[in-house]
């Protein structure tokens, strides 16, 4: 049976990714806390992670991108290895 608008979706879940909605609530973060933001970037955001850098969106964007059309009905999880601890 087909889809009645011909639309699937896949959602795809970044963890903590360069953008700007996330680096204005690191630069709040900061002054609040009094500490740098490359301080709430490694000790908050990536200290639990096995990754230690930020998504960047051009990863996202390759994800998303035409050479990706043939997956369906799937969550990927962008992680940062946050599971495999």
């Amino acid at each position: 049976m087909g889809l009645p608008f011909g639309v699937a979706t896949d959602p795809v879940r970044p963890a903590y990714a360069r953008r700007p909605l996330a680096w204005g609530q690191v630069a709040d973060r900061a002054r609040n806390l009094g500490i740098s933001e490359a301080e709430v970037i490694e000790k908050a955001m990536l200290e639990p992670a096995a990754i230690k850098w930020p998504v960047e969106r051009e990863g996202v964007a390759r994800l998303v991108s035409d050479a990706a059309r043939p997956i369906t009905g799937a969550s990927v999880p962008i992680g940062l290895g946050w599971t495999a601890r």
